[in-house]
């Protein structure tokens, strides 16, 4: 994180992989929500405007969990697409953004 923070007020957004990038079916690293919570606390702290986009293994029970730390913006590929029901998949994301808030 300290890496990050000398740019933080020059960026529109901030994507953290919450996977390990490039190998499949990974499983969600849950430590990455707390860098979420860093990111949406120093946005608060500081008056940044970046938005915060989460990438991997985004399904109807992790998006709640990043949304709660602060996301404003969720990837989801297989999740959707390895569906027989696409229109159903991204239904329950934004059902569960709606229980969310």
């Amino acid at each position: 994180m300290e890496l990050i923070k000398p740019v933080l007020g020059f960026l529109d957004q901030v994507l953290v992989m919450i996977i390990n990038p490039g190998t499949n079916n990974t499983h969600f690293i849950s430590e990455t929500l707390e860098k979420i919570v860093q990111l949406n606390q120093l946005r608060k702290e500081c008056g940044y405007h970046y938005q915060i986009e989460v990438d991997g293994k985004i399904d109807d029970n992790t998006i709640k969990d990043c949304a709660k730390a602060g996301a404003d913006l969720f990837v989801s590929g297989g999740y959707i697409f390895n569906s027989e029901n696409i229109g159903g998949q991204i239904t329950k994301l934004q059902e569960s953004l709606t229980e969310y808030q």
